[in-house]
């Protein structure tokens, strides 16, 4: 999928087939991720449309190539990483607040690490 047209929808199946993914895992990433929110017809169908194509396409990268827990995961798509301030991972951030950020938590390990020795 290059482009999605913005009043494009697919539906459960058609987005486990896309993605290569249980239509189970699809429903289960709706009950971690508050953003993941397809919508649903008046049969109960789940219909996702751009937004919610483009964020399976997030999460996926993230859990299984980036290899992120669901809660890394999380936290980067629901915004709570300060480095990272939109959903999309394709965005780059701030090379000096990655840095910095880096540096920090770093810094907070080998704190942490001294105490136990």
């Amino acid at each position: 999928m290059e482009k999605i047209d913005e009043d494009y929808f697919l539906k459960i199946g058609e987005i486990s087939k896309e993605f290569n993914l249980e239509p189970h895992v699809l429903r289960y990433w709706e009950k971690e991720f508050k953003s993941l929110k397809p919508k649903k017809t008046s049969k109960g169908q789940r219909i996702y449309n751009k937004k919610n194509i483009e964020l399976v396409r997030n999460i996926k990268e993230l859990l299984y190539e980036r290899k992120y827990t669901i809660d890394g995961a999380r936290k980067l798509i629901e915004g709570e990483n300060k480095v990272f301030s939109t959903p999309s991972i394709n965005s780059v951030p701030d090379k000096n607040s990655s840095i910095t950020s880096v540096t920090k938590e770093l810094n907070e390990i080998l704190t942490l690490l001294n105490r136990k020795i």
